[in-house]
């Protein structure tokens, strides 16, 4: 979680049950991006997840934004993408499905060097 003046602002998830490890569910009130909370969330998700050797986080096809913080990051396209349909009930009760296409994005860390 990110906090700004005791309200959250951003949140982040660790799968420790993939390997490679994977980000997920990054997110930034939208209020609050472009203050470097993103960036922030990314560099504790990699501590937490030392002494992995590599570190996956999919990105949504239509969310350059983030995938351009990714990449800033170091992260790289393996190519991969998939296609996930899930349902969900909206803030007014309302059961809703969406349709999401994600690509995998990789950072390998050199062999030894803290996260």
């Amino acid at each position: 979680m990110a906090w700004s003046d005791g309200v959250p602002v951003g949140s982040a998830q660790l799968d420790l049950r993939t390997d490679p490890f994977e980000v997920k569910n990054l997110h930034v009130d939208e209020r609050a991006r472009g203050q470097g909370i993103g960036t922030a969330l990314m560099a504790e998700v990699e501590r937490l997840a030392a002494p992995a050797s590599r570190l996956a986080v999919g990105v949504g096809v239509d969310n350059p934004r983030a995938r351009a913080l990714y990449e800033r990051l170091g992260y790289r396209s393996t190519g991969q993408e998939s296609t996930t349909t899930y349902e969900y009930v909206d803030a007014h009760g309302v059961r809703r499905t969406a349709t999401e296409t994600d690509v995998l994005l990789m950072k390998d860390f050199p062999a030894g060097s803290p996260l």
